[in-house]
């Protein structure tokens, strides 16, 4: 599963530089209030932009979780004395 949002993460990132590249700005609430008179495809765009911002947020908060799940002992068994976690070794 790790792997699959890492590769979701990506591909998230991947669809803003693009939004970023094809409109040269940062956000997509940056070209909203730009000068220019946006056509419908652009609108959408915009929109789209702001889903994969958002996605990209969930993502990275659903990756943090599970990067800590795995980081947390699930039962006292595997905390008891003598057991050692290499993982949580630091």
């Amino acid at each position: 599963m790790a792997d699959d949002l890492v590769d979701r993460i990506q591909a998230a990132k991947a669809e803003i530089a693009d939004y970023r590249g094809r409109y040269d700005t940062d956000t997509p609430d940056e070209l909203l209030v730009s000068d220019r008179t946006l056509t419908a495809e652009e609108l959408s765009d915009v929109s789209h932009w702001r889903t994969a911002v958002r996605d990209l947020e969930y993502l990275r908060a659903a990756y943090r979780i599970q990067q800590a799940k795995r980081r947390t002992p699930s039962s006292s068994v595997e905390t008891s004395v003598g057991d050692s976690d290499p993982a949580s070794a630091q």
